[in-house]
């Protein structure tokens, strides 16, 4: 009596493609990388991506049931402006080029992404979003070629770009023979902004923020803090803010030492947004603004470890400096619900 077969099973994501034309002008910023560094384990030009789930190992059945649920999403998310940006390494083994542009408008589309992957009731470890391109791997033995390939890139700044469609993309069923590759097994075109109702906030925010003024920082008295300090001086009636949200701001900032302003986006005349808990801000800040509700207004003090450490980023801030900041939530998003205050 024979055993019946196991259930075929592949690895599978869904990320964002770069158009051919910017993969084209990557490639040629790497041609000097290509012919010093033959050994890197280089990765096909047709296989770079961004990559917004990793997804694991799978059975093929359960990868196929995620195509719908992600063409009714893709059919509600509008298309975004990116640019490939430079190079970098992971540990001296793993060459990437870095993304720029809508940074906020792609961790927004990576939430939602992975709320439908949980919808469905697929498993996955969910590691925080770091907009990249992978683009080749050196072997153990080598140290040096990662960092050398990386410095190519240096200066490189591509020309813009609006990302086309969603990828659903697996790999080869797992005993196939020949080397893994991966491939689409589906994509759905994304929207243009003009066609996405829900990714703005409301004119209720809108209200809101210009009834807010900006507030005044008073340091508190005695030694600087050693470890994150808050404190609410408005609690807001507003939902509760948690990691991969994306939450509008208001903030004003000073060091403790001085008592001086050093940055406010009040002054700017525009709110500051960003995912939290996507590593994208200071660790203070991922922390410190957790567990707020919007409508909310809360002091942070954030010591040098959990805010710029020895590194002087502006003149205002001195090295190892202890940051205040005012910060209000206005407003917040997530995948189920959209913006609060909408």
């Amino acid at each position: 009596m024979t055993e019946p077969p196991q259930t075929a099973t592949q690895h599978a994501f869904i990320a964002l493609a770069p158009p051919d034309d910017a993969k084209d002008e990557l490639a040629h910023a790497l041609s000097p990388a290509y012919a010093a560094h033959p050994d890197l384990r280089w990765n096909r030009i047709e296989d770079w991506h961004i990559t917004l789930a990793f997804l694991g190992e799978l059975p093929v059945q359960t990868v196929q049931r995620l195509r719908s649920p992600l063409a009714d999403l893709a059919a509600t998310r509008p298309a975004l402006e990116l640019a490939l940006l430079g190079g970098g390494h992971f540990d001296e083994r793993v060459l990437w080029s870095g993304i720029e542009g809508d940074l906020d408008g792609l961790h927004e589309l990576a939430e939602a992404v992975r709320a439908r992957v949980r919808d469905c009731g697929v498993d996955f470890v969910e590691r925080p979003l770091r907009p990249h391109l992978t683009l080749a791997r050196a072997r153990r033995s080598d140290s040096a070629s990662v960092t050398a390939a990386a410095a190519c890139l240096d200066g490189f700044t591509g020309r813009p770009w609006r990302t086309e469609r969603l990828h659903l993309v697996g790999s080869t069923v797992k005993g196939h023979p020949g080397p893994r590759r991966y491939q689409d097994i589906a994509a759905w075109t994304l929207v243009m902004e003009s066609g996405y109702a829900d990714s703005k906030p409301s004119q209720i925010a809108e209200d809101a923020m210009s009834e807010l003024t900006k507030p005044e920082v008073d340091v508190p008295e005695g030694a600087a803090p050693t470890e994150l300090t808050i404190r609410d001086l408005v609690v807001g009636d507003g939902p509760e803010v948690k990691p991969g949200m994306v939450v509008r701001v208001h903030y004003v900032g000073v060091t403790f030492e001085s008592g001086k302003e050093f940055d406010a986006s009040w002054d700017r005349g525009r709110p500051f947004k960003f995912a939290l808990g996507g590593g994208r801000v200071i660790k203070g800040w991922d922390r410190g603004v957790k567990g707020m509700k919007v409508g909310g207004r809360r002091e942070i003090i954030v010591p040098p470890r959990l805010g710029y450490g020895n590194q002087s980023p502006s003149p205002l801030i001195p090295a190892g400096s202890t940051l205040v900041f005012v910060v209000d939530l206005l407003d917040s998003y997530s995948s189920t619900s959209g913006w609060s205050n909408s």
